[in-house]
């Protein structure tokens, strides 16, 4: 039940300390609230999130995203307000440009997550704007944001030398060269669908820190030579996914398992250029392989399965295939052979698991084996704020949660509120 003006404040006197509760309450909320999130329900305008901005003015997350009635005069009050800001996400905000983003560089000094996934009018100049002022940047997401180039991607890698976790994903614009000496400290990079060369592939792997890596394709327009993985600087990858891939031949899986040891994960689906000399090579060298992905890998009979388990990958608990039984013991090996010196040995390494063989997932994957927590809001945010903004269905109001009600104001720009 909501709250209401007791009846018994007949005097005005009443009324106005009563009210001035209310303001000094709503004064309260917005100077302690850290996070800011939209309802997908509500169709936010310009207007709105200026409204909301004006009032909460300490704000160290802000998420946006599929706000797609913003422009960017929606974002001008980050000028004033956005000093606190940490995390910002705009994914799916088609109408912000450059000029949104300036408005974003110049008060947000703090900014170190920023997401702006499919903001299709973002530029190289925007992006260098964004970078010259928010060199804490750690987290960005560039996905299918086409006009940017590797002029963009070179400002960000001189800019922000912080910077952990990038993702390009479908920018067809970015051949990879604008990534020579990238921060050491970039440990995950997803480029799915983006055409790079020999050289951008290098100069991704210059830093020397990666741990995951996704260079996979939808579609087979592009070939390059993937063997520069394999040649020092790609030592720390544990994450691997090269799907659909299908010019990756034997001797460049060979030098990929041979230079990455602490690969735990590797996608090889459509990859059915592998002969049974690339499949050894992998069960020889990735003595630490967990999870094999090896969907229409046409190469891989039952035969180099079996030679696989038995002789490599000691700690491989996974392979996705189609059409395969789920007991890989059990079906692959009959009563001869686990009576092999080499079946006995493998079970001795595997005394209480099996590999399990499961059906690749044929829907179509968002992130691939994207970190899901790519765009996760700081912990510090969330912990201090677990009410959730602007879930009233009605577009220019405000709902809060308080112990005892529901507080309305129907103007986020004054302090005029009612209880209900």
């Amino acid at each position: 039940m909501g709250l209401s003006m007791p009846k018994s404040y007949k005097k005005k006197d009443d009324r106005d300390s009563f009210g001035l509760a209310c303001h000094n309450f709503l004064d309260i909320q917005s100077s302690s609230r850290k996070q800011l999130t939209p309802s997908s329900k509500v169709h936010a305008t310009d207007s709105l999130i200026q409204n909301m901005l004006n009032r909460f003015r300490h704000l160290e997350m802000l998420s946006l995203i599929r706000c797609r009635g913003i422009s960017d005069s929606g974002l001008a009050p980050l000028q004033m307000y956005g000093f606190k800001l940490q995390y910002l996400n705009l994914s799916f905000c088609s109408r912000v440009t450059d000029n949104g983003l300036s408005y974003v560089a110049s008060g947000c000094p703090l900014l170190s997550i920023v997401g702006l996934y499919k903001c299709c009018f973002i530029t190289d100049y925007g992006l260098q704007i964004l970078t010259e002022s928010c060199k804490s940047l750690k987290h960005v997401d560039l996905s299918l944001c086409c006009e940017i180039t590797d002029n963009g991607i070179q400002c960000l890698n001189q800019n922000c030398r912080q910077l952990t976790k990038l993702g390009i994903s479908g920018c067809d614009k970015i051949l990879g060269k604008g990534f020579q000496g990238v921060s050491p400290t970039l440990a995950c990079f997803e480029a799915k669908n983006c055409p790079f060369d020999s050289k951008g592939v290098s100069a991704v792997l210059s830093g020397g820190g990666l741990e995951y890596l996704n260079l996979s394709r939808d579609k087979y327009p592009w070939e390059c030579d993937l063997a520069a993985i394999g040649l020092g600087f790609g030592a720390h990858i544990k994450t691997l996914d090269l799907k659909n891939c299908n010019f990756v031949e034997d001797a460049t899986i060979m030098k990929i398992a041979q230079g990455c040891p602490l690969l735990q994960e590797w996608n090889l689906s459509g990859c059915d250029k592998i002969t049974d000399h690339g499949w050894r090579s992998i069960g020889l060298y990735c003595q630490n392989l967990e999870i094999l992905h090896a969907n229409r890998c046409k190469n891989l009979g039952k035969r180099r399965l079996k030679v696989l388990v038995v002789e490599g990958f000691p700690r491989l608990s996974v392979i996705y295939m189609t059409r395969c039984p789920l007991n890989l013991n059990n079906y692959y090996f009959n009563e001869e052979e686990k009576n092999a010196p080499s079946y006995r040995k493998y079970i001795s390494r595997h005394p209480r698991n099996k590999v399990e063989i499961r059906e690749e997932e044929l829907k179509k994957e968002k992130r691939g084996l994207w970190p899901s927590s790519f765009m996760k809001a700081p912990k510090a945010a969330v912990k201090n704020n677990t009410d959730y903004a602007c879930n009233h269905p009605y577009s220019n109001q405000l709902v809060l949660s308080i112990a005892r009600g529901v507080l309305i104001f129907s103007s986020l720009s004054s302090c005029d509120c009612t209880f209900r």
